[in-house]
Formats: structure tokens, sequence, C-alpha cells
């Protein structure tokens, strides 16, 4: 009842005064288990499925397998998965975005569409062996790239970028109580 009475007084002296302002929109916070970096919000399977399967699931949470398009989201990544494996166990991998499904050699990130246009190839790769077409963080290789067979199951990345949320702290007037 408290909150339905507050509701009123605050409209009302919004509409009587003509005090409300725009919302002005800020960075938001990943979700519970998602890491953030820059504009992206990071989800770290600890499932292994296929690729396809891998690149389902992460559709099935509103996100991509991860597209790592700068350097920096390379050091991101592999610093995170070499910090979260040096210990505990070894890796085999964590499925990405990018394929060469459409046309062999010709890797492209799938959920945008474009030729990569950042590589971090481990040695020796893209080795192209017969239907290693989908592209892996290996841990054999602390996390550098390489192609791998779409149907063996690995772990993921998922990747969305960070929402945007209304600031109510911008409000002329306002305060933010909690």
């Amino acid at each position: 009842m408290l909150a339905v009475t507050l509701l009123f007084v605050v409209t009302k002296f919004c509409v009587a005064t003509g005090a409300l302002t725009t919302i002005v929109p800020s960075q938001g916070t990943c979700r519970h288990g998602w890491i953030n970096f820059h504009d992206s919000c990071y989800l770290f399977s600890h499932t292994v499925l296929s690729w396809p399967e891998a690149e389902e699931a992460c559709k099935i949470i509103h996100s991509d397998l991860a597209t790592v398009q700068t350097q920096e989201e390379v050091r991101f990544l592999k610093s995170y998965l070499n910090g979260i494996h040096a210990a505990n166990y070894p890796a085999f991998g964590y499925w990405i975005n990018g394929n060469d499904l459409e046309v062999n050699k010709e890797w492209q990130w799938s959920s945008i569409q474009k030729p990569m246009n950042y590589t971090d190839w481990g040695p020796g790769e893209p080795s192209n062996h017969a239907n290693e077409d989908c592209l892996l963080l290996w841990g054999a290789f602390h996390f550098k790239m390489g192609d791998y067979y779409c149907y063996v199951r690995r772990n993921y990345i998922c990747q969305q970028k960070t929402p945007v949320v209304p600031n109510a702290n911008l409000l002329d007037g306002w305060i933010s109580f909690g």
C-alpha cells in the first residue's frame, strides 16, 4: 500500500511541477555468474557441448558465443582462463564464435557474419584438417586459437553486451535510497 501511495505522490509531483526529466542511460552490471570486461559480459561454461550446441545454449540465454575482435579482448580471455585453470585442472579448450563452415579456410564470426579481423592462432593453427571448422581457445596452447571438430564436446564462452540501465541519480532533484 505504501508503494502505491508513493507512486501516486511521485506521479502527482512530476505532473504538477513539470520536473520530470529524461532518464540518462548508464552502463549496467552483468548478471550473477557473468564476468564484465569493457562493454560486454562473459559467461565461462562449466558444461561441455559441441560447437552447434554451445551456440544454441548461448542464444537461449540471449547471448552469442564470444567474438574476439581485439588483442585486448583476447588478453582478457586468456588471462581469465589461465587463472582459473592454472591450479585447478587442465582444460581442453573453450568454443568461441568463429568458424569456416561456409567456405573452407575463410574464417568468420558467425553471429555478426564478418571475417575474423583479429586472430591469435596457436602453433600450426589453423591446421585445416578435414572437418576442423570451428574455433576453439586451446588449453594446451595457453588458450590461443585453433580449429577443431565442431561435434566434439568442449566448454564454451557466451558473450552479451553489458545491459544499459536508467541512471536514476541523474534526475534533477531526486535522491537515490538503498
